[in-house]
């Protein structure tokens, strides 16, 4: 993750110059196409860094009589980030049961995959988290909403 030292300077001289409603509208803006952006990259197995996701690990010959899920992983989960703004803030992520599943993802975490199996290390696959294109993809959203509001 980048450093955002000068960019919040910015942004705090901004603050004092826009009302709460303008605020609002640019931070819906701004989550919006943050959700679009994460939303592809997860869907395309990536993380914020650029690197692609750890596979999930083969299954020995144990398990080829019971169904047991390969391939891409958070298929769906792309389309349940949820996002929150007001003038004062902006949050994207998940919520409930799947905020507790990404998370355990996010952190590579130990947890039991279901309550009658062993707990499991699962590797770390940040799914959420600001990459140097998200940074960019704020920049060009505040430059387009001040080319636009008068």
């Amino acid at each position: 993750m980048s450093d955002f030292s000068g960019l919040t300077d910015w942004l705090q001289r901004i603050d004092t110059q826009l009302d709460d409603g303008q605020k609002q509208a640019l931070m819906r803006r701004i989550t919006t196409r943050l959700k679009q952006q994460w939303s592809q990259r997860i869907r395309s197995q990536v993380d914020p860094s650029g690197a692609g996701f750890i596979p999930r690990k083969a299954k020995g010959r144990k398990f080829r009589s019971k169904r047991v899920k390969t391939g891409a992983m958070f298929t769906r989960a792309s389309r349940m980030l949820k996002t929150a703004y007001s003038a004062h803030h902006a949050e994207i992520g998940f919520a409930g049961r799947l905020a507790q599943i990404m998370a355990v993802h996010q952190y590579g975490q130990v947890a039991r995959p279901s309550p009658t199996v062993r707990p499991v290390q699962y590797a770390v696959r940040e799914t959420v988290g600001l990459s140097s294109e998200d940074e960019q993809l704020i920049i060009e959203e505040f430059e387009n909403f001040f080319m636009n509001l008068n």
